[in-house]
């Protein structure tokens, strides 16, 4: 219906039956109304011109037709449906589409998929636009059925009473808590025809929700006046004049007045023709506002050639001295239908408009846009009760976005005719609940499968749209980031933190229509090198097959500390975090141990990857050896300073001695131990190191070893220095047997150095008793044995 197009309608109060009684007059009565675009009127005639041949189905589709355009979408499903069932010729293949479509505007959505895949199986392809529009209609069905259980419950919808009347009430806007809006329920005074009198529109204002009043110095009683729109300083206000034609077609375009007083004007002004197309409508003018050049924009809708479909909406930039650029289609928002009614919410930089071409509820829809630099982002769509399968159109919002007004033909609307069930909107209120929407972001990590908190991480939160940075935080003393957000937004959540891989989640905050707050666990994964580690011999540089490393994390103590053994080889590999210090230990049996630290700030790296290398000395693991002798041992009394024993006599003869000790001591709480750990220990060690000098000597290295005596103070400075001196020759003694007949090449060729040093009592502690009487302390105690000893303290190898 081309007036709801404009969104001024006309109402037909005409009574048929007074025309005439012949078949030809009522027909030739319905071809008139109806070129008068009186379509209500036109389906009166068809009425009573079927009655002369109720077999004329064509009537029944014409009448169907007329009650369609007239917007009576139950009596026109009832017509079509008529048609459908009698057509058995196929004379009427778009009757099956537009059932579908009056049943979609009732929101009777699954029988309208019904009417539509009906129309598709008999008369796909037959009309290119009819199939597309049956398959997005078909479409939007389906998407309604999802829609409908998607209430916004923020939001309560009330028909405002006091200003609605039986004619429509249009293009609501609101300011300084006074409600504008179009009302069209003005005769024509003085009409050419009284059987089909024209209905004007004037611009009302009301206040507190009373019936709104003429606004004087704008309406007149010959023209259709509409649509408010005030500019952003508020001293211009926008306006819609249309005129009927001949054939009760209507042509708009857009003035302006300067604002003299509280709803005082000025003189009218037109548009320039460029925005007002003589052979075209120009209607419905918002204001807007452009952030970036800080300059309003008029937007507007218009039929004129260059859009996309059909009513398009369009905008001029008004620059500094009021002039207007030449128009510019809206293509970023516009479809092949009609989409209308734009009103820019300047506080949220967002176009609200109504459209026909998007998958919506049914008929015009209400839809959202924010705007994006010199462009508009995704579509939106305001959810149930605001949108319905009926036409919604006019939304407009308070600033505070608590307040939203809007114009419907729903179920709830008054009707001139209840029979009709059709004609008029009426404006609705639309009241919302704040929702609060809050974001706790908790940063974590991953430690050895388990996660804790990751403090002095930095989350940012960002516009998905627009990539901008809405906020950040970093918190170094917990691991909680909170934000608040905005609904029908779309989000990234960037957390990052040094030598941590940063991670972004999205999270959206559509279709939500309850205060909630989203909680969003995030751990980050810290970034890692990769750590090579060699074991060497520190003089030959050989690879030391065998060995064992420590890796122990200093940075972080709850991280586990690693122990591998390599068999087969002399390497090691990890993952090692950034920024983090490790300690390395290296050892191998018959070496020594060796400890790097390792910091992965300051380390060399060469694509992505740290080597370090360990030089272990070769020796036993545990220094000084520490080899126990029984008193006066070996070789009691005797004050010759060698020997011909080895050390295994005197060791398996003291170790025998272990319960006489024992039962002797002055301390016998520490004898079990001693003699276990400290006695057999060392004995034990002994062998180990033999065989591990003997692989190094077979691997032709040169080794200096160092051998000590000493004894306790009970006898002779003197006797004490050569029992000191036998019991190095003892420990020497088992190293010769050991080797056997390779021991002297070993020595003559130099390969092997024994440097061998006598202490005696010398270094024996002040306390350690010397009492001859008194054999529990200085024979038995745990001191005096302590004393009783070789010790082999260093061990080198040499070039």
């Amino acid at each position: 219906m081309k007036r709801i197009l404009y969104i001024v309608f006309f109402i037909s109060l005409f009574a048929s039956s007074s025309y005439g009684q012949t078949y030809k007059a009522y027909m030739k009565a319905a071809e008139k109304a109806y070129e008068q675009n009186n379509y209500y009127g036109a389906y009166k005639y068809l009425q009573e011109a079927y009655l002369f041949d109720t077999t004329k189905l064509e009537h029944v589709f014409q009448s169907a037709e007329m009650m369609r355009m007239y917007n009576a979408h139950a009596r026109a499903e009832e017509l079509y449906t008529d048609v459908v069932d009698r057509d058995s010729d196929n004379k009427f293949p778009t009757a099956t589409y537009y059932c579908g479509e009056m049943l979609q505007k009732q929101g009777k959505y699954q029988a309208a998929i019904e009417k539509f895949d009906l129309y598709l199986s008999e008369q796909n392809g037959e009309d290119e636009y009819f199939t597309k529009k049956a398959l997005k209609e078909k479409s939007a069905c389906e998407n309604a059925l999802q829609r409908i259980k998607m209430t916004d419950e923020s939001v309560t919808v009330t028909r405002l009473a006091n200003i609605n009347t039986q004619y429509s009430e249009v293009a609501p806007l609101e300011k300084d808590g006074e409600l504008y809006y179009s009302s069209l329920r003005f005769p024509q005074p003085n009409p050419t025809d009284i059987r089909d009198p024209k209905y004007l529109s004037k611009i009302l204002v009301s206040e507190g929700g009373k019936d709104g009043k003429v606004i004087s110095d704008i309406n007149n009683d010959t023209q259709i006046i509409a649509h408010s729109a005030f500019s952003n300083k508020s001293n211009r206000f926008y306006y819609t004049v249309c005129d009927y034609n001949e054939f009760n077609d209507i042509k708009c375009a857009i003035y302006y007045s300067e604002v003299t007083g509280k709803n005082k004007f000025g003189k009218s002004v037109r548009l320039p023709d460029y925005i007002n197309d003589t052979m075209y409508t120009s209607t419905q003018p918002a204001i807007g506002y452009d952030i970036n050049t800080n300059k309003e924009i008029l937007y507007f809708v218009s039929n004129k050639p260059g859009g996309k479909g059909k009513f398009d909406i369009w905008y001029s930039i008004i620059d500094d001295n009021m002039n207007f650029t030449q128009p510019m289609n809206l293509e970023s928002v516009n479809t092949v239908e009609n989409d209308i009614t734009p009103f820019f919410h300047i506080p949220s930089n967002t176009l609200y408009f109504s459209s026909q071409g998007y998958l919506g509820m049914g008929g015009y829809d209400i839809y959202r846009a924010e705007k994006i630099g010199d462009s508009f982002g995704e579509i939106g769509f305001l959810e149930n009760p605001v949108n319905s399968s009926f036409d919604d159109i006019y939304y407009t919002l308070s600033n505070d976005m608590l307040k939203g007004y809007f114009s419907s033909n729903k179920l709830s609307s008054t009707y001139i005719e209840d029979e009709i069930d059709a004609c008029c909107f009426d404006i609705y209120e639309a009241k919302y609940v704040p929702v609060l929407l809050d974001l706790d972001v908790l940063t974590c990590e991953e430690v050895e499968g388990n996660s804790r908190k990751l403090l002095g991480a930095t989350v940012c939160l960002i516009d998905a749209r627009t990539n901008e940075i809405i906020d950040s935080i970093t918190n170094y003393n917990d691991d909680v980031h909170h934000f608040e957000l905005t609904r029908n937004k779309e989000y990234l959540i960037v957390t990052k933190k040094a030598h941590y891989l940063s991670d972004t989640v999205t999270l959206s905050t559509k279709n939500i229509f309850k205060t909630k707050t989203f909680t969003k666990k995030i751990c980050l994964v810290a970034k890692t090198l990769d750590l090579d580690v060699f074991l060497f011999d520190n003089l030959t540089m050989e690879a030391l097959k065998g060995g064992t490393l420590v890796v122990r994390d200093l940075t972080d103590g709850t991280i586990k500390t690693i122990t591998d053994f390599n068999e087969n080889g002399n390497d090691f590999h990890y993952k090692v975090k950034e920024a983090h210090t490790y300690l390395l230990i290296g050892s191998k049996e018959n070496y020594g141990t060796k400890s790097v630290e390792l910091n992965t700030l300051t380390a060399k790296i060469v694509e992505g990857r740290i080597r370090q290398d360990i030089l272990l000395a070769f020796g036993p693991m545990y220094l000084p050896l520490d080899l126990y002798f029984d008193n006066d041992k070996p070789d009691s009394r005797s004050t010759r300073r060698t020997t011909k024993s080895n050390y295994t006599i005197p060791y398996n003869e003291f170790y025998a001695k272990k319960q006489e000790f024992i039962e002797n001591s002055s301390t016998p709480e520490l004898m079990p131990d001693f003699f276990e750990f400290e006695v057999k220990g060392g004995f034990d060690t002994l062998q180990i190191f033999l065989k591990g000098m003997k692989n190094a000597l077979d691997q032709q290295k040169k080794i200096e070893i160092t051998i000590q005596g000493f004894t306790s103070p009970r006898s002779s400075n003197k006797y004490n220095l050569y029992l000191g001196q036998r019991r190095v020759q003892s420990v020497k003694n088992e190293i010769i047997a050991f080797f056997g007949d390779e021991f002297k090449g070993y020595i003559d060729s130099g390969q092997l150095k024994i440097t061998e040093i006598s202490y005696g009592e010398s270094l024996a502690p002040k306390e350690v008793d010397d009492s001859i009487a008194d054999k529990k302390a200085s024979i038995y105690s745990y001191e005096a044995s302590k004393e009783r000893k070789v010790r082999i303290v260093q061990v080198n190898l040499i070039k």
